[in-house]
């Protein structure tokens, strides 16, 4: 377990939401109770929910942080073959998502791409691999 926040780090509410994301990347979502970020951030229970009423709410404070970068159309679409051009956004998404504790766990969840005829999916053309 990490060990809490320094209190010297930052206001409260940002240890919260820094608690938060490691949180919600590390153990999941629902598999974190409130109690605990108020431990990794520092702060009083109370104060998670003086300042996020519910849970939810530290949810959709930690998505409206996150970047607004657009995919690059051209890189994922392949004319014909919407099979590729999904398994192309996914690697896209990836890359994206990698930046991001609190979406970086989605990654481990997804298995290997595999199209229906039983081939790899190739990957998009930002230079990653499939």
């Amino acid at each position: 377990m990490s060990e809490p926040l320094d209190p010297d780090s930052g206001p409260a509410r940002e240890r919260i939401l820094a608690a938060a994301e490691e949180l919600f990347a590390e153990r999941g979502f629902d598999a974190t109770p409130t109690s605990r970020i108020a431990e990794r951030a520092g702060v009083p229970k109370g104060l998670v929910h003086y300042y996020f009423t519910r849970k939810p709410d530290l949810l959709s404070a930690l998505v409206e942080r996150l970047p607004e970068e657009r995919v690059d159309r051209e890189s994922v679409i392949v004319a014909g073959d919407v099979t590729e051009s999904l398994c192309r956004l996914v690697t896209v998404l990836d890359e994206m998502l990698g930046a991001s504790a609190t979406l970086s766990h989605l990654r481990g969840a997804r298995r290997t791409r595999t199209r229906p005829s039983g081939t790899r999916c190739t990957t998009a053309s930002t230079g990653s691999s499939g």
